[in-house]
Formats: structure tokens, C-alpha cells, sequence
């Protein structure tokens, strides 16, 4: 062998084993790149994707927070006034409410789902509503607090400060004292708030077409919380606006002047006096003729009241809740036909009793009169089983809702079905003889109120059982007293408000004190009066029960279906 062909052959083996080697290093070297970059383009991929869900669940739990106030709203709105929710309600109970009307749950389209409900585990007096958004396999989570408002939606209806479905005696110098239409203290307003207005203490408001309304800040005056809600009616130095909405946990309304372009000056801690229902839309008021009248509180008159406005005084033939609207037969006397405008004051005569059978008392007991025999009282038999409207049954009448859908105890709450309303008044099982402000007190049994445990307080008290109140604190009592059995008053006592009374506990059809629903036969007394309703004594200087709208209109906010705002500030993440 040729010695130099050898020695060129060994280097090229050794260039070949070389590049064998580097085509190896590099096909791992870019098996790793690909490997690498497949990698990270898949992890992108995989992140991008987690990241888009997290963000679609955060943008469905906003939107469910976002339109639960309109939703809820809209909800009330479409349920008759028995299903809405009532009263001051905690988590537990909003939670069931959304769950029954399907508001627990929020769609924005296919896989966005959001699920809503109340925190139970903070406070009683706070409510936070937690919003789930879950679409897919990822999951977020925000919060936001809320401020359940209960504006006056609800007049308690008390056709009188006394109002007793079987007869009433009065004696002993016992004095019960309504509103007579002559009367001085009958204005139709009445004082809720003041104005607030910032130094130098007056505030000029010009609204125009394109800017109706504006915002006025008020410091409450009368009960715990702003007794104004959208489309009431005030009167603020003479002058008529219409509530458009309240803002800032009740310290703020935005009101709209009825006459545009406007030009008012508003001055500071000026009464505001809410109207008690206003007219509507303009009408024409005739002599002998009998109109429909739009207004902004039908709640505020029955069947058969005398009204008056302006100079005009007529008779209330039919009420419509529904529609807002009263039909009045306006007197043939004085003759003339007047345009009342909207923002006009419908005033009410309140006589001093009405009972379905007689009132035995003198003119001094009853300075304002009597409705005695009262065929409608009479018609609101509270012992027949089949009346549940406010036409044939006086404790609908009179709450806006029937026992079974508002008493949480046998016998009215038994047999329910999930689809029926669910009383929301639960019996107390002690009662020292103060209503706490703000609350409804429902005691279940016979009570006797006296000594160290007069009545005092304000709210709403309903007793299923016999009632006698012996005495009052020095303040007095004032809201409404509800009494499903005998009512007594003596001693030194004071309502302010007004008393409704069944005049007994039970159903015992055909004797004097129940008659047969329908029946004209019954006297309304039972074997020595034992179910007349019957006030004794001296009041503390003035009336022992008295008329008061005030009281009322603060006792009937506790009947009123909530309303939703959001406490600014407080959405956050979980």
C-alpha cells in the first residue's frame, strides 16, 4: 500500500465520522428548539385560553351584579302586591326569595352562567351580594354591599283612629279624635324632612326642558328612614315638586318642578311635607258630575271617603290600586267646574270611629263623628274563611295582604306549598309592651298590657288573641295596633295612629258578635258585651287614640316591598 494514500484516506474518514456527528448534534439541537418552541407555543396557547376564561368569569359575575338592581326591580314590579317581598328582611330570607323567582342565577349567553346570593355569615344589618361567574372549568368571584331601602310605599289603611268591625262603646270620658275636613290640622301633608341646603344657605334651581330635575340634599325628620320614594309628591315653601328618585342612603331626593322653565329659590332646613296623595294629571273638577282622578296614593282613600280639593268636596266611589285612579262624585254645591292641576292636595275627612254595627258615646267621646252600621266595614267579615281581598276581608284591607300570606303561624301557614307566598311575620314569644322603631310585633295569645309593662314604642303591633291595654308610657304609642280578637283601653293611655279591632278570637258563626258571612241578622255583641270594642278613661291631656298620618305613613314603610341601591365603594374581588 501506498504509504501516502494511507495517510489521506484516515483524514477522510475522520471528516466524515465529524460531520456525521455535527448533522446529529445538530438535529437534537433543533429537536430541542421545535421540542421548545411546540412547548411554549402550546403553553401560550393553554394560558391564553385560562386567561380568556378567567376574564369571562369576572366579566359574568360583574354583569351579574351589574343588572341585578334593574332585575329585581323588574321582578317586583311584575308580581301582584301579595307575592312582592315585604318587610325587613335578612340574607336568609332575600336568598329564598331569589331561588323561588329564579333571580339567584344569571345568564349572559351560552356556558357565561353567573350565580348570585346573599352572604349569611356577616352582620344582620348588612348585605352583601356575592356573584359567582363560572363559565367552564374557571371560576371568579366579586362582592358587592347593598342597602335594602323601604320607602313609603304603603298606607296603612284605617278608615278612622278607631275602627272596630263589631260594636264600640265609649265611656268614662274616653276621647277618639280623627280629622275633620274643617279642621286646622287637616292640610293633607305631611312633614318628613327638611332641606339641607350648604352656606350661604340657599340654593337657586333652574331647570329648563333638557334639564328637568336636580338634586337636593335633606335631613330626615320623621322616623328612621327618608319617607319619600320615586313619584310621591312634596310641598316645599308652597311651591309642588315630584320626587323622581332618592339618592345616598336616604340624604338625598332629585326632584322635578311641575312647571318648566322654572326658577325657585330654596332656602335652608325648610320643612318638606310629603303630599299625601297628589293629583297626577290635570283634570276637570264638575259639580254633580262624577270623575276619574289620576293619583300618586290610592292606598289613602276607601270606598265611600269624602275628599276635597280646592273648594270642592265629593264622595269616593271606586278605588283602583292597579291604575292609580279614583272615581269621586263631586257635591252639586257650590255649582262650577274648576281644572285641577297635577300637584294638587286631595284632603280627607277622618272621622273619630268606624264600626260595622253602633258606637254608643257621646259628641264629646267622638268630636269628628261616627260611621256606624258601615255596610262596607260590615262586609269585610273577618271570620269568613273564603275572604282574602281587600274588599271582603278586613286584615287585607287594612296590610295590603292576607294572614296566610303574611302570619307565619298556624293556623294560616299550614299546607303551603312552595309556590305560595311565605309569611314573613314570625309570633314573638315575649313582649314587654314596647315596639321597638322599625319593627312589627305579632304576639300569639291573650295580652294584657299594664304597670311595668305599658305599651310604648312605635312600629306595628298585631295581636291574634284578646287585647287590653291598661296604660301607656308618657310618650304614648304610635302606628298601628291590629287586635284579631276583643279590644279594651283604659287607664292612662295614649294611641297615636290607629286601632283596628275583629272583636273576637275565634269563629263562631251565628252568634250576636260573629254573624253568618253575607248575614244582616247579629247585633256585633256577644253575652254582655263581651266582643264590643271598649275605651274607658282619661288620655294623657289630649285623645286616648288619635288620628296621626305621620304614624301611619312611618308604620306602613315596614310593608314595604324593598328596593335595592349599592353602597359606593365596596365591590371588590375574592
Amino acid at each position: 500500500m501506498n504509504p501516502d494514500s494511507a495517510r489521506t484516506s484516515a483524514p477522510r474518514r475522520e471528516e466524515g465520522i465529524a460531520l456525521v456527528v455535527v448533522l446529529l448534534f445538530t438535529a437534537v439541537v433543533l429537536t430541542i428548539v421545535v421540542s421548545t418552541t411546540a412547548t411554549l407555543a402550546v403553553g401560550a396557547r393553554g394560558g391564553g385560553v385560562n386567561e380568556r376564561a378567567a376574564y369571562q368569569a369576572l366579566l359574568a359575575a360583574e354583569s351579574g351584579l351589574n343588572t341585578f338592581e334593574v332585575r329585581f326591580r323588574t321582578k317586583m314590579e311584575s308580581l301582584p302586591l301579595n307575592q312582592r317581598l315585604r318587610g325587613n328582611v335578612g340574607a336568609a330570607r332575600f336568598n329564598a326569595w331569589l331561588l323561588r323567582y329564579g333571580l339567584n342565577s344569571y345568564s349572559t349567553g351560552a356556558d357565561q352562567s353567573t350565580s348570585l346570593a346573599f352572604d349569611t355569615t356577616v352582620g344582620a344589618d348588612s348585605l352583601v351580594l356575592v356573584a359567582t361567574g363560572a363559565p367552564g372549568l374557571s371560576k371568579k368571584v366579586v362582592l358587592q354591599n347593598y342597602q335594602a331601602d323601604y320607602a313609603p310605599g304603603y298606607n296603612i289603611r284605617a278608615d278612622a283612629p278607631l275602627v272596630s268591625y263589631p260594636n264600640v262603646d265609649l265611656k268614662g270620658g274616653a276621647r277618639v279624635e280623627g280629622e275633620r275636613l274643617a279642621d286646622a290640622n287637616n292640610t293633607g301633608v305631611t312633614p318628613v324632612a327638611r332641606t339641607n341646603v350648604p352656606p350661604p344657605g340657599s340654593l337657586t334651581v333652574n331647570t329648563t326642558a333638557t334639564t328637568p330635575t336636580f338634586p337636593l340634599n335633606v335631613t330626615r325628620t320623621l322616623g328612621n328612614r327618608l319617607l319619600l320614594a320615586a313619584n310621591d309628591y312634596v310641598d316645599i315653601g308652597g311651591t309642588s315638586y315630584k320626587v323622581m328618585g332618592t339618592q345616598n342612603q336616604g340624604t338625598q331626593v332629585t326632584l322635578q318642578p311641575l312647571i318648566q322653565p322654572s326658577v325657585n329659590v330654596i332656602t335652608n332646613a325648610v320643612s318638606i311635607k310629603r303630599i299625601d296623595s297628589a293629583v297626577t294629571a290635570p283634570f276637570t273638577q264638575q259639580s254633580g258630575v262624577q270623575t276619574v282622578i289620576q293619583v300618586s296614593d290610592p292606598t289613602f282613600f276607601v270606598k265611600g271617603s269624602v275628599i276635597q280639593i280646592g273648594t270642592m268636596k265629593g264622595t269616593v266611589r271606586v278605588v283602583d290600586n292597579v291604575n292609580k285612579t279614583i272615581e269621586v262624585l263631586w257635591d252639586s254645591a257650590p255649582s262650577g267646574t274648576v281644572t285641577q292641576q297635577e300637584g294638587s292636595v286631595i284632603r280627607r275627612d277622618v272621622k273619630s270611629v268606624s264600626s260595622g254595627y253602633t258606637v254608643d258615646g257621646d259628641t264629646a267621646a267622638m268630636p269628628d263623628g261616627a260611621n256606624t252600621n258601615d255596610l262596607r266595614l260590615k262586609d269585610m267579615n273577618p271570620f269568613n274563611p273564603a275572604a282574602d281581598t281587600e274588599a271582603n276581608d278586613l286584615f287585607t284591607h287594612t296590610f295590603g295582604q292576607t294572614k296566610r300570606e303574611m302570619l307565619n303561624v298556624a293556623p294560616y301557614n299550614v299546607n303551603l306549598t312552595a309556590e305560595d307566598p311565605q309569611p314573613w311575620v314570625t309570633p314573638v314569644t315575649t313582649f314587654n309592651g314596647t315596639v321597638t322603631p322599625d319593627k312589627i310585633v305579632f304576639f300569639n295569645g291573650t295580652l294584657g298590657l299594664s304597670g311595668n309593662q305599658s305599651l310604648c314604642g312605635s312600629g306595628i303591633l298585631i295581636v291574634k288573641g284578646n287585647l287590653t291595654v291598661n296604660g301607656t308610657c308618657d310618650a304614648g304609642f304610635r302606628g298601628a295596633i291590629y287586635v284579631m280578637g276583643d279590644y279594651d283601653q283604659q287607664g292612662n293611655s295614649k294611641i297615636s295612629g290607629a286601632v283596628i279591632a275583629e272583636g273576637a278570637t275565634e269563629i263562631v258563626y251565628g252568634t250576636e258578635c260573629v254573624p253568618m258571612p253575607g248575614s244582616s241578622t247579629g247585633s256585633g255583641s256577644g253575652p254582655g258585651n263581651s266582643c264590643d270594642t271598649q275605651v274607658a278613661g282619661t288620655g294623657q291631656g289630649d285623645g286616648k287614640i288619635a288620628y296621626d298620618r305621620g304614624a301611619l305613613l312611618e308604620a306602613g314603610s315596614l310593608l314595604t316591598p324593598p328596593t335595592f341601591s349599592t353602597v359606593q365603594g365596596t365591590w371588590r374581588q375574592r
